[in-house]
């Protein structure tokens, strides 16, 4: 029985049966398909743990097991030839004195051996930093518990993350997968020079949070996605970008800046723009050659709760159809819920279809009396303002906030999105709505990020009456607590006579 029990576990030999109905143990289809890809050759997957991270109690050789099952089993079904390797290391961040500050008067080693007792384990299984070859790959990567993942020479990293999750999802092990598999990194190049949203930066206003941030599960980096600049001053556009992002500029562009932007448009490249109130006629000369204009003024709503710049936004049913993000692929199956967006500061588009562009809104807000485009100067910390026709103010019966474009063209189709608003991406306010990557997938051909959702499960939803709500507490609270008390009545009193 050993030996059967044996070779009856080995990975390839194990049959498989996943009876819920939305198949959520199982590795999902999309998943499934990239994994396909592969050619059966060896995937090496070396675990790296580093004493000193927080999580590194799950990457030590007693979780091996749960860090098997629960999360590489389901892959192990569909890719039998998964290698697994462990690295333990320790290390400190250069310029971090916390654990120096915890432990004082001790060196790296000592507070080693400190943590090592702390959490039951021998010292010697760690290396040190100068034992390990790719220590500044690690450091690169802050030193965190991560996974390193090999094919036929090509390797990428998969994170694992300080949350109560830890492991990654189906959606960041996809990223990481497709690595393995092109031949060319995939990135999203953001155009610098002019005081642009960085996507290097990780302060309120910047763009790093949903780019590069490497401990969030929601950025690009972690989605098999990495992101670049690029300054036009004074060289071309590469024809063959991925995605090209002109994210808020706060000083005009050049004439030769603007001919190398519209050229790139005009050779069919995809790009994101993002504009903001005040700043529209920065990227006018851009936008109006793709019959696009983002009309001056500032969209208000005036209310008691908020500045009344700040207002909460609907991705339209067009929208909501331009990417899987999961409360966009929810609103695809049920109809509800959808993407949405907290908007700050931001103005209205309007857009003529031309040169073969079709022309759709993405967000959209209704109007009513209590929202106009102010077209005065709008003080924020004085008095609500008031709605006034004679300093231009203008009232419509909806708002468009940002707009998809396509086209065929050079035998590809070519996708661009224009925003009224760039604070909705910050890392302030992306939080706050449920826009997640949508705009960079759709304008990635839906290639990148992969999505892993699963359908709400159909019995969701438990409803009696108040009748048999009623009959359930009688029965819970009184029935069956009086009835245990007159068994254990009898029984005592028929042992005591005995």
């Amino acid at each position: 029985m050993l030996i059967l029990g044996y070779f009856t576990s080995r990975p390839g030999k194990i049959a498989y049966l996943d009876l819920t109905k939305n198949k959520i143990n199982t590795l999902h289809t999309d998943v499934q398909d990239i994994v396909k890809k592969f050619d059966g050759s060896p995937v090496t997957v070396t675990l790296y743990t580093n004493l000193f991270h927080r999580r590194a109690v799950m990457g030590l050789p007693q979780n091996r097991t749960g860090y098997i099952s629960l999360f590489w089993e389901r892959y192990i079904r569909f890719y039998p030839n998964l290698q697994f390797k462990y690295e333990y290391y320790y290390d400190i961040a250069k310029g971090d004195s916390t654990l120096y500050k915890e432990y004082p008067g001790k060196n790296m080693d000592e507070i080693a051996a400190i943590r090592a007792e702390i959490m039951g384990i021998r010292k010697s299984l760690f290396k040190k930093p100068s034992e390990l070859d790719n220590i500044e790959t690690l450091r690169a990567q802050d030193l965190g518990l991560l996974m390193e993942l090999e094919y036929k020479g090509r390797k990428s990293i998969l994170r694992a993350y300080e949350d109560g999750s830890t492991w990654p999802d189906q959606d960041h092990t996809a990223g990481s997968l497709m690595r393995l598999l092109r031949d060319k990194d995939v990135k999203a190049t953001f155009l610098t020079g002019h005081f642009e949203r960085n996507p290097m930066r990780f302060t309120p206003r910047d763009f790093g949070k949903h780019a590069t941030m490497k401990y969030n599960r929601k950025s690009l980096i972690n989605k098999g996605v990495d992101s670049d600049t690029l300054s036009i001053m004074d060289k071309d556009i590469p024809s063959n970008l991925d995605l090209l992002v002109v994210a808020d500029p706060r000083s005009p562009y050049s004439q030769v800046e603007t001919d190398r932007i519209e050229k790139y448009i005009a050779d069919g490249g995809n790009a994101i723009f993002y504009s903001e109130p005040g700043k529209q006629f920065i990227l006018a000369p851009i936008l109006e050659r793709i019959g696009v204009q983002v009309d001056s003024g500032m969209i208000v709503s005036p209310n008691e709760h908020e500045k009344p710049d700040v207002f909460f936004n609907y991705v339209t049913k067009e929208g909501n159809y331009m990417s899987k993000e999961p409360y966009f692929q929810l609103f695809q199956w049920y109809g509800k819920f959808g993407g949405s967006l907290v908007n700050e500061g931001a103005a209205n588009i309007t857009a003529t279809p031309v040169d073969g562009f079709t022309v759709e809104p993405v967000v959209y807000m209704p109007g009513d009396k209590n929202i106009w485009i102010e077209k005065g100067k709008l003080v924020l910390d004085s008095a609500a303002p008031s709605f006034s026709e004679r300093d231009g103010d203008i009232r419509k019966e909806g708002y468009t906030i940002a707009v998809k474009l396509s086209r065929k063209i050079n035998n590809r189709e070519q996708r661009i999105v224009v925003a009224g608003d760039a604070d909705f991406m910050s890392a302030k306010l992306l939080e706050q709505g449920q826009m997640g990557l949508a705009f960079y997938n759709w304008c990635l051909n839906n290639k990148y990020p992969v999505y892993a959702n699963n359908r709400l499960p159909e019995d969701r939803k438990f409803r009696i009456s108040d009748s048999t709500a009623t009959m359930m507490i009688n029965i819970y609270v009184y029935l069956i607590p009086v009835v245990l008390l007159v068994a254990a009545i009898i029984i005592l009193v028929r042992r005591k006579r005995k």
